[in-house]
């Protein structure tokens, strides 16, 4: 929960121009994580490239094609394992396609070369086999020299302006040693923003905030990140959301609204999330600290943030414009939504998940989907999804399988009154029952077809009084054999039974007030009658 605090606080003055009030946190949201596929080996990225694809990056320098079925292609789509060195937090770590990918083929990759060191290169699709790359098509794009083995972040982007945005963590260590998030003249500790399209191996946006700044590189379009652990933009508002991995104590996430200028300064060395953390050395001349719209801290197993997706899928409108997120320690799923300026959060899986969850990531048609470094892809589904009810028969009596709230149907009409988890069939035909549960999920069963119900006869009984208020008097045709009265509640349970009689009484002054059923047995023929107890 976004928190403030009463010692060694940040005074935030930041220039984000929108106003975010954090409110309250509300427990279990109802999302569920659906399997798609076991078959990676430490899979830290998915990605796609416009079409029902699902691209999975793998550590030790492979992408692999995950396809609609569920099967992967054997042959990877891209291996560069002899370039990189996969293992801890380096490897190949991101990639991302070109807006116009469909056209020209062109998707960049983020990996960490044999020395340790970052490398950017552009790759281009085979032209014969829309599932593997062109080898020999790399064009190296940019490189940043790694001081340390961690914090090399790792994603790639293209945002809604057609720039490639890239991060870089701080060089890694501890506590940001050589204090780069808050050095202008390095990439490390930076997001970047550079066209693609502009130049060999690319330009430099006119519009990026330090272009004509001579004391900051041209390329950087943020400052004071310490390790961005994923980062990515919605896909209806453009707003930039990053998931930035903390020291010892708190995580992140920050959230930059579509159409800032950029130049934003989110505080790294100076602060650990909100909290002091080494103030020495703070710039002077960058005044403006850009606050995190949501930090947690390190309490039930929690230990680094992995940064998610907002969802504008189809399939669940009840997860929609919701910015999804997860620890990749605890495995507890969150979310953070914005109305009206005022920011929500919410525990949407309660409980640790367990350890390894390194990657979301969203398909074509919009939904979100994360891995494990177990190998594991899920699916982020609603708390509905694959809730369905079916009919159990027992007899006469047909039960939902599920609890909640029901509406009976008979041949597609409402049967009035019969509101139970069972009923007691009375006629003919095919029944259905629609179940709406505790957490609002809602589903109608398929058809149960019941044969062999002769309708009642005047001539064969006769009820009264109906409604019944102390005495139901039922007498039967003497010509007819009959071996069992037998009466049912509404949810099936026999409350009153009378054999080897034709005609006579049942006192029901202890029935509670409701619809029962008056079953006349007579060897393969039942006849079955509706009455109210009223009293």
């Amino acid at each position: 929960m976004y928190m403030k605090f009463n010692l060694e606080i940040k005074k935030w003055t930041g220039i984000v121009a929108v106003i975010l009030l954090v409110l309250n946190i509300n427990a279990q949201d109802g999302v569920q994580l659906v399997e798609v596929s076991d078959g990676f080996f430490s899979p830290v990225d998915i990605k796609n490239a416009g079409d029902e694809r699902l691209f999975i990056v793998e550590q030790s320098g492979k992408i692999k094609i995950l396809n609609p079925n569920g099967t992967i292609n054997t042959a990877p789509f891209l291996n560069i394992e002899s370039l990189t060195n996969g293992g801890g937090e380096q490897g190949l770590l991101g990639v991302a396609f070109h807006p116009d990918y469909a056209t020209n083929g062109f998707f960049f990759v983020n990996y960490t070369n044999n020395n340790g060191d970052s490398r950017i290169v552009r790759y281009s699709v085979s032209g014969s086999n829309p599932d593997l790359a062109d080898m020999s098509s790399a064009l190296p794009i940019l490189s940043q020299d790694q001081p340390f083995g961690n914090h090399n972040a790792g994603s790639l982007n293209f945002g809604p302006d057609g720039y490639l945005y890239i991060p870089f963590g701080d060089g890694g260590s501890g506590g940001d040693p050589m204090n780069n998030a808050q050095n202008p003249q390095t990439f490390l500790g930076k997001m970047l923003r550079i066209d693609v399209d502009g130049g060999v191996p690319y330009g430099i946006p006119t519009d990026n905030p330090f272009a004509s700044d001579d004391e900051t590189l041209d390329e950087i379009w943020a400052i004071g990140l310490r390790n961005t652990w994923k980062f990515s933009f919605d896909a209806e508002t453009g707003d930039l959301w990053m998931a930035d991995v903390g020291q010892n104590a708190w995580e992140e996430i920050d959230m930059e609204p579509s159409g800032s200028a950029g130049g934003l300064n989110y505080g790294w060395r100076c602060y650990e999330g909100m909290v002091n953390y080494d103030q020495s050395q703070c710039p002077g001349t960058i005044p403006n600290i850009t606050e995190p719209i949501s930090v947690y801290n390190h309490n039930n197993g929690a230990c680094s943030v992995t940064g998610g997706y907002v969802y504008r899928g189809s399939e669940f409108p009840e997860m929609y414009g919701r910015y999804y997120y997860t620890d990749y320690c605890n495995g507890q799923f969150r979310y953070i939504e914005i109305n009206g300026g005022v920011v929500n959060e919410g525990t949407v899986i309660g409980g640790a998940q367990g350890f390894g969850w390194s990657s979301f990531g969203e398909s074509s048609t919009n939904e979100l989907y994360v891995a494990n470094l177990d190998g594991t892809i899920y699916r982020l589904a609603g708390a509905c999804y694959g809730f369905s009810v079916d009919i159990e028969a027992d007899g006469d009596v047909l039960t939902a399988n599920q609890e909640g709230q029901y509406v009976w149907f008979l041949n597609g009409v409402e049967i009035s009154g019969e509101n139970g988890q069972s009923l007691v069939t009375t006629e003919n035909g095919t029944y259905t029952v629609q179940v709406l549960t505790d957490n609002n999920c809602e589903a109608l069963s398929s058809g149960y077809l019941v044969t062999g119900i002769e309708e009642l006869s005047a001539s064969v009984i006769s009820i009264s009084p109906n409604p019944a208020n102390d005495i139901l008097v039922y007498a039967l045709d003497a010509n007819d054999q009959f071996e069992a009265i037998v009466v049912y509640d509404s949810q099936g349970k026999i409350v009153f039974e009378n054999r080897g009689v034709d005609s006579g009484e049942i006192d029901v002054h202890a029935f509670a007030e409701g619809v029962y059923y008056l079953e006349i047995q007579g060897g393969a023929i039942k006849y079955r009658a509706a009455f109210i107890v009223k009293h």
